[in-house]
């Protein structure tokens, strides 16, 4: 062979080497790159008390399982406020965002409870959050936390959150041994409402024996847990849930007060450790309500009334304890004041006037005339509201959602002077109008 055609042979040799020597090079960078791209993906850490894993961005994909609280996630990309994360299993998934650092201030519970209706669970605490699930009337739970009128729960092994008013605390009774838990605490009960419901068995969820008018005398014949047993006039017994009934017949209660000589209790909403909601540049709802309310007081206080404040400092009231002020003092009006919120910013504006018993709906559409004819924020309504301040106070009450802390101009009024003070005049006309009309 001669030399040049070895030389050829080397040369071509020589080329095919550094081609494989390029492609391995090329596959090593490539795998560099990916491990860099691996190493510098966000981690985060799970502050939810829990999160739903979806198939695909966006509430209508499939929960493909639920992270609990303190689990870490690597991120691997996002997508119109959805992480795609990889969990420890190593499988993929997508989660919400803004579910991810949800720092709410709940209080634990751990307990049983039983569903009173068929109700949806949801994904976050409030009815615009994805539905987790759907529960059976007298399905047993377990209540982990519970967060304003919001219990999150856990049942049949899936995680969510139910409204209050569609959930009992404990075991449902067995009617059967009642007679053996029942404590002795004898004397008259009124209903607090027309139609109050007479049930055969202490729970929401017995039958309806009789519906009884307001004012309607009944005598007592022990109480279980939150129900008295009793026996009407006609000698019909039964069981009624005790915050409908009071010990004294408020369908009679004096009408004749102006606002000058009445007792109005205020209620600023939260406090202390409890803050409320929160806005976007981190002020406090408690502060918010603090001030309105101190205003509000000034202005009664004018007026001749007699102003009783459950806090006018930055501490903790306890839900019980503000009704129980109010119940104590025989308020002629008790008022809370608080400001909404929803998960996601700017979602939603205006007021909103809650009440619960019967007998505090003219005072609900009397203030809230006033505050829809004042106030620059939409007015939302009257509207029934299961709230513990209101649900177990016997005196005429209302808690008012004043805006939204989530959106940005509510939440800008809310801390203003101005605003505060407008609320403080159409609450304070809307008392006036109150008592001339209940007056009359």
């Amino acid at each position: 062979m001669s030399k040049k055609r070895h030389a050829s042979k080397r040369k071509k040799m020589s080329s095919k080497k550094k081609k494989f020597l390029f492609f391995h090079l090329s596959l090593i960078s490539i795998a560099t790159i990916a491990i860099s791209s691996l190493q510098s993906s966000k981690q985060l850490t799970v502050e939810a008390t829990m999160i739903n894993v979806r198939s695909q961005p966006g509430t209508n994909g499939e929960i493909l399982s639920q992270i609990p609280k303190g689990e870490k996630l690597t991120i691997i990309q996002e997508q119109d406020n959805w992480y795609q994360v990889k969990l420890k299993s190593g499988k993929t998934g997508w989660i919400a965002s803004w579910l991810v650092n949800d720092k709410i201030q709940a209080t634990n519970v751990n307990a049983p409870g039983y569903v009173i209706t068929n109700s949806d669970l949801f994904e976050n605490y409030h009815r615009q959050s994805a539905i987790v699930a759907t529960l059976s009337k007298n399905q047993k739970v377990t209540v982990l936390k519970k967060h304003n009128d919001w219990y999150f729960i856990k049942a049949n092994n899936q995680y969510g959150w139910l409204p209050t008013n569609v959930l009992a605390m404990g075991n449902i009774v067995n009617n059967n041994n009642y007679a053996q838990q029942v404590n002795s605490d004898n004397g008259r009960l009124y209903a607090m409402e027309q139609n109050t419901k007479l049930r055969a068995a202490p729970s929401t969820s017995s039958a309806i024996l009789a519906q009884l008018d307001d004012g309607e005398a009944l005598i007592n014949l022990g109480k279980i847990n939150d129900w008295y047993k009793v026996q009407t006039t006609s000698g019909q017994q039964g069981y009624v849930a005790s915050w409908v009934v009071s010990k004294k017949n408020i369908s009679v209660t004096n009408n004749d007060k102006p606002l000058a000589k009445s007792v109005i209790v205020l209620d600023a909403g939260h406090g202390g450790q409890d803050s409320g909601s929160i806005t976007a540049n981190q002020q406090y709802e408690k502060d918010a309500t603090l001030a309105t309310t101190k205003t509000l007081e000034k202005m009664l206080i004018a007026k001749g009334a007699t102003v009783i404040m459950t806090r006018n400092t930055d501490t903790y009231v306890g839900l019980a304890q503000r009704a129980q002020i109010s119940n104590a003092n025989n308020a002629d009006a008790f008022i809370c004041l608080h400001y909404d919120s929803t998960a996601t910013k700017n979602q939603a504006s205006g007021t909103t006037t809650y009440y619960y018993h019967a007998n505090s709906k003219k005072l609900a559409d009397c203030i809230n005339a006033q505050l829809a004819q004042t106030l620059p924020l939409a007015n939302r309504g009257v509207q029934f509201g299961n709230h513990q301040v209101t649900r177990d106070n016997t005196q005429p009450s209302v808690l008012l959602e004043l805006g939204y802390m989530s959106n940005n101009y509510d939440s800008q009024l809310a801390f203003s002077k101005q605003y505060q003070e407008q609320v403080a005049t159409a609450i304070t006309k809307g008392l006036e109008n109150y008592f001339k009309q209940r007056n009359n």
